[in-house]
């Protein structure tokens, strides 16, 4: 979702107006706060009160005016739909807003809408307006890519680049590189670059603060 955000001005051009929101915000424990920070981070005025849902949608009717189409990206989704303050009544003039307002939304979640979103609807359900996309480790073609692409970036020699190739790669037996164990290997590589070029044996101390922080984060 950064990543979209950082591309969408170039790839989408103009017209298009962003907002990013993190599930596990405090800020979105409630349908007001939730509502403020939207209308925040798509670059609109927050008023004093907050009527609910009906302040975003005045919000998003003040960007088609201006011939604006809102993107709201939503990430940690399974946060936001499992709690109470989170009704029905939201999930489905959520969902509205997609026809009304022109909202394009895009959420990220551990598990399919259908099972993040369980609350039963009297109409046309939550999550049948979007599209699935699961994300996927790399293959072989994805990882060359990536390790040409950001080692001509950090200036990484050979030897450097087949650092990401070995810890980046799922399991010996499986020809998959998971995004996050390359991204991890190259920040320790830039931050370590000097003693990895002058210390024979900094493959061991690579490899041991490589595993502590993979084993911290997952």
């Amino acid at each position: 979702m950064h990543y979209l955000q950082l591309v969408a001005p170039e790839q989408l051009g103009s017209r298009f107006r962003l907002g990013y929101l993190d599930g596990m915000s405090p800020r979105c424990r409630m349908v007001t706060g939730f509502v403020a920070e939207a209308l925040s981070k798509l670059g609109l005025s927050v008023p004093e009160a907050i009527e609910g849902l009906e302040t975003l949608e005045r919000g998003l009717e003040e960007l088609l005016t201006k011939r604006l189409i809102p993107v709201l990206c939503i990430d940690e989704f399974e946060r936001i739909s499992s709690r109470e303050e989170f009704s029905l009544d939201f999930f489905e003039g959520l969902r509205a807003m997609t026809s009304t307002s022109d909202l394009v939304l895009i959420i990220a979640s551990k598990g399919p809408l259908r099972e993040v979103v369980d609350k039963k609807s009297q109409g046309s359900p939550f999550f049948n307006i979007f599209e699935q996309v699961s994300l996927k480790p790399f293959t072989y073609s994805d990882t060359e890519q990536f390790i040409f692409e950001k080692g001509n970036i950090a200036r990484f020699q050979p030897k450097e680049r087949d650092y990401l190739w070995k810890y980046g790669r799922v399991s010996e037996s499986e020809q998959a590189w998971l995004p996050l164990r390359l991204q991890l290997a190259g920040k320790i590589l830039v931050e370590d670059l000097d003693q990895a070029r002058k210390d024979p044996n900094y493959r061991k101390s690579f490899e041991e603060r490589f595993t502590s922080i993979y084993q911290a984060v997952m």
